[in-house]
């Protein structure tokens, strides 16, 4: 069913914005010329960008998704009211394999601050010497509708740009639902830390979430410095373009370096207190959402990239079974900033050696010299899976 987030009354009266609901629903029903014919309705529309609407409803009739590449990558696609109607073919690899469905997904930008942008650039190039792509910009939305591959309960949230099937949708923005990542906290993340960590452990992961308006804003920050991550070394559009992730160990390589340089520049950037809650929402999203995805650690990059962390936090100390459960030794803000050094250096070492390949196919051997121990893999199993199904 088409997924309808009813933000207020005054926002679901506005007519234009109903009439981009219906042709949404339209889609969901498969009735795309009628979804077309209500395009019509939106030409002199003041909340969405009148050349992304006539573009949008040409790629529709024709098929011809680089109708909507320019516009995509400059984000003209969200209106002077922060509103934005999407629709593309869309990419989604689930267990059943690579799917691709004609989705969309109407929304409206959120104002909350972001990552202080200059200074995390001038520390990446301190740290590394060079950027060799620029930051892609993460772009805050609630969700106000949406259809097919936004409307299952374990849609993704962080929308990546290559995951839509526009020509060069790569050096686009990220769509970062933060409906979805809401709703995934409280029906996911609340329900499985505290059944993977000891009381104390749990209450100081789930705190730095908990509340709405700062949750929010968190969770949008960290996956910023994430992406900032991703930028460095050779660059996640780099890789992605040379196809030198194609494997589930080497993506999740590529996850764990960017969640570990996101710990190295949030530490160069933040307060220490603000960066041990930035690693808190972190944890939340590896361990109570990432790492119970289908396959595990033999199959999904995202889970595996926790199981990554799980090492190095039993390698420097950090991390302790008690009682039956993980547990951090020193549950504090400041301890767990500390807790990730061994990790921030590794991956720091790791993209300067990256770096410094001659060839790019170099980047295997070396994601494949990090090694994780087999007793690693049983805790994982045992004190991380187990008590979350």
């Amino acid at each position: 069913m088409t997924q309808i987030v009813l933000i207020d009354k005054e926002v679901t009266n506005e007519k234009e914005l109903t009439i981009a609901s219906n042709i949404i629903w339209k889609l969901e029903k498969n009735q795309l010329t009628d979804a077309i014919l209500l395009f019509d309705k939106l030409t002199d529309s003041k909340k969405f960008p009148k050349d992304w609407i006539q573009a949008t409803e040409y790629a529709l009739r024709t098929e011809d998704w680089a109708a909507l590449s320019e516009s995509f990558i400059r984000k003209e696609f969200i209106g002077s009211e922060g509103y934005f109607l999407i629709i593309a073919p869309h990419k989604l690899c689930r267990e059943q394999g690579e799917t691709v469905e004609l989705s969309a997904l109407l929304g409206k930008v959120i104002p909350i601050n972001s990552m202080p942008f200059k200074q995390v650039e001038e520390q990446a190039i301190n740290v590394f010497g060079r950027l060799l792509q620029p930051i892609t910009e993460v772009i805050p939305c609630i969700c106000l509708c949406s259809c097919n591959h936004f409307n299952y309960e374990n849609s993704e949230a962080f929308i990546v740009p290559e995951s839509w099937a526009i020509p060069g949708s790569l050096e686009g923005p990220i769509i970062n639902n933060m409906t979805q990542h809401r709703k995934r906290f409280h029906q996911l993340v609340q329900k499985n830390i505290p059944s993977i960590f000891e009381p104390e452990t749990a209450n100081l992961l789930l705190d730095s979430l908990a509340d709405e308006a700062v949750g929010l804003q968190r969770q949008h920050i960290e996956y910023q410095y994430h992406d900032a991550g991703h930028a460095t070394g050779l660059g996640i559009r780099r890789k992605v373009q040379d196809n030198l992730l194609l494997t589930y160990w080497c993506a999740a390589i590529e996850e764990w370096r960017a969640d570990s340089v996101e710990f190295d520049l949030a530490h160069r950037t933040l307060p220490i207190e603000e960066v041990g809650k930035l690693i808190a929402a972190n944890f939340c999203l590896r361990f109570g959402i990432d790492a119970q995805r289908w396959g595990g650690s033999d199959f999904d990059s995202h889970a595996t990239s926790c199981l990554l962390t799980l090492e190095y936090l039993f390698s420097s100390g950090a991390l302790c079974i008690k009682q039956g459960q993980l547990a951090l030794r020193n549950p504090n803000y400041q301890s767990l900033a500390k807790a990730v050094e061994i990790q921030r250096a590794e991956a720091v070492c790791l993209t300067q050696e990256e770096l410094s390949l001659e060839h790019l196919t170099g980047i295997v051997g070396l994601y494949q010299s990090i090694k994780v121990h087999k007793s690693t893999k049983e805790i994982f199993r045992e004190f991380v899976i187990l008590p979350c199904q």
